[in-house]
């Protein structure tokens, strides 16, 4: 992965927020890497450095290679033993490369923070070339003072002149690959091509869309990786009535009706509702509107479907419900949005879990700006197990577990976002236990060509 467009600023940054957070210590990613990675340098005749290497357990992580002809130094990242980046830097005296970038580690130990409090520290970096549409973003973090690695990724943007984003190159560690997708867009701004490569030369899947003249989708066709058909998505239109159907390729006969969306007008409401069925699952999903045209309720109902009974020759339904969400959105008379509730149940029907059901509840509330101001949520297991003792005497406790959060967030004049406040605690052993006070510290550094945020999560009850 080359990204071009990068500033001189995101490189150097790049690269040294890569050094500190993910060379220099541990990865959390592999049990066995619990070691950091081993720094090696070869030397020219003149004691000049040609070569300097991190090394983690036999494979490289960062290679730089010094070119004193040119002036520059090349520098290639990898992770999981294959070269994920690369780029070319001007030779800086240490004097000059201070004068453009202080290193991370140095900033956050002059935050004034002790080692035992920090928990996690992540650094996100923003390049956007506005003349070629091109944005780039990085993430690094660690956990703890530098304690262990956690993630890099690499997002590569790229956006027509209408805003639309027509390609995506993005890395993430967690899963260590790399995914590349294409857009096309009509006239209309519709999207008619979408392709997806993972870890291929080729694209692993394709989808081709079609609109009518009301620039409603009515047929979306899907290929895989090996070049075979999966499907192809008829899209009819009664009314305020949407029926989503599917023909399989290997049994065109076997026409499958996957969705239907229809919408009603409820007095000066609007509902939407869609349902989708795929082999023995569904789902359904209710959307409320009011008269300005935002959405106040969402209701998403996960079921199996199952037949119980017969009557005659025909079988009759009885789905069982897993899980349910209901989000509820509440507004000002300025049509500014100023509470979100979120309520989520699951049943826990396949009991695979220790315990018989899990009930959350989060509430949100935003200023007259929109900002987030306070969150408040609260996570019930009901008759969650557990094991006490050795065998031959086990003993087995059920009880209602119980938690509970509390975030309180904070800005400067300019709107962004400096401090969040979180208390983490228990509610189930009649009083407050296992109390975690964290505070989250957000830094932020904008020029022309590079933007810098930076967090910092610190323990306050060390």
């Amino acid at each position: 992965m080359t990204l071009a467009y990068f500033s001189e600023k995101h490189k150097i940054a790049f690269a040294d927020a890569f050094e500190a957070m993910t060379c220099n210590v541990p990865s959390s990613t592999k049990t066995d890497y619990n070691e950091p990675a081993l720094e090696e340098k070869n030397f020219d005749e003149n004691g000049r450095l040609l070569e300097r290497r991190f090394v983690h357990y036999g494979n490289p992580r960062l290679v730089e290679r010094y070119d004193y002809n040119k002036g520059i130094v090349h520098k290639s990242f990898y992770e999981f033993g294959r070269e994920i980046l690369e780029f070319s830097l001007p030779l800086y005296s240490e004097q000059e490369l201070r004068a453009k970038h202080i290193p991370i580690k140095e900033r956050v130990q002059n935050l004034g923070f002790t080692p035992e409090q920090v928990t996690e520290i992540s650094l996100q970096i923003k390049s956007t070339d506005k003349i070629g549409g091109m944005q780039q973003k990085t993430w690094h973090g660690c956990e703890g003072y530098f304690e262990k690695a956690h993630r890099t990724s690499i997002d590569n943007i790229t956006c027509d002149e209408r805003d639309n984003i027509c390609a995506i190159e993005e890395y993430v560690s967690s899963w260590g690959e790399q995914r590349i997708e294409y857009r096309t867009f009509d006239a209309q701004n519709n999207l008619i091509f979408q392709g997806h490569s993972w870890e291929e030369d080729t694209l692993s899947s394709i989808e081709v869309s079609l609109y009518d003249k009301q620039n409603r989708v009515i047929q979306r066709i899907d290929t895989n990786r090996y070049g075979g058909f999966r499907g192809i998505k008829h899209y009819t239109y009664k009314g305020d009535e949407v029926i989503r159907t599917k023909i399989y390729l290997n049994n065109p006969k076997e026409i499958a009706e996957e969705s239907r969306k229809l919408t009603e007008k409820i007095g000066d409401k609007t509902h939407e509702t869609i349902c989708t069925e795929d082999d023995h699952r569904g789902k359904e999903e209710v959307t409320t509107i009011d008269l300005t045209g935002k959405i106040i309720k969402k209701t998403e109902t996960n079921y199996l479907v199952k037949y119980k009974n017969w009557i005659g020759e025909k079988k009759v339904r009885s789905d069982e419900i897993t899980n349910k969400t209901v989000q509820e959105y509440t507004y000002n008379e300025a049509g500014v949005l100023v509470k979100e509730v979120s309520r989520y149940v699951d049943k826990n029907s396949d009991r695979s879990f220790s315990y018989d059901g899990y009930y959350s509840t989060e509430i949100i509330l935003y200023n007259e700006q929109g900002q987030k101001v306070e969150r408040n949520e609260k996570r019930e297991y009901k008759n969650s197990w557990k094991i006490i003792g050795e065998r031959p005497n086990l003993k087995f406790e059920t009880k209602d577990k119980i938690f509970l959060e509390r975030t309180l967030y904070y800005y400067d004049s300019e709107g962004n976002l400096t401090r969040e406040e979180l208390k983490k605690w228990r509610a189930d052993e009649g009083g407050e236990t296992n109390v975690e006070l964290l505070t989250t510290h957000h830094f932020y550094f904008k020029e022309d060509e590079c933007e810098e945020h930076l967090k910092v999560i610190v323990k306050e009850n060390i």
